[in-house]
């Protein structure tokens, strides 16, 4: 995925971001108890959505230690503050290779060519979700709303 703007250089994201909610032991807690803090909310297929239309998608699967899947490629724009000011899709797709999850925050590392994305992927609720990069490297961005297919 592209990223443009005045404050950085353009970067190449791919979108293949969210092995979601980690197969780890789910304890459950107060503070994780509503759906949109659980985990296993995570898996299946998001559309990432830009003016109401879906511009990338990413499929979070489980897995023994935590999540797979892939994100596909898009190219977006953003302002100097970070706002969101276009969001093209791509042809192909980038692999998630890690994933945690961490008080309610599911982080993903996608491999894009030699480059590793990290992404931060919080449920709003069972079916909604906000993304945004991760990481010491992430470039100024604010969350991407995201809906679950169902």
């Amino acid at each position: 995925m592209r990223i443009r703007s005045r404050h950085f250089p353009m970067l190449v994201l791919s979108l293949a971001l969210i092995p979601a909610a980690l197969v780890l032991p789910w304890a459950s807690s107060a503070q994780e108890s509503t759906p949109a803090a659980n985990p296993k909310n995570l898996v299946g297929t998001w559309h990432w959505i830009f003016h109401g239309q879906p511009f990338a998608t990413m499929v979070l699967e489980p897995k023994a230690d935590g999540f797979t899947g892939s994100v596909t490629n898009a190219s977006i724009e953003a302002d100097p503050d970070g706002k969101l000011t276009n969001a093209v899709a791509l042809s192909g797709s980038s692999p998630i290779i890690r994933s945690s999850w961490d008080k309610g925050i599911l982080r993903i590392v996608c491999k894009v060519d030699d480059d590793e994305i990290e992404w931060a992927v919080t449920l709003t609720s069972a079916t909604t979700a906000e993304i945004a990069p991760w990481g010491a490297q992430a470039p100024k961005l604010k969350s991407i709303h995201a809906e679950k297919a169902l």
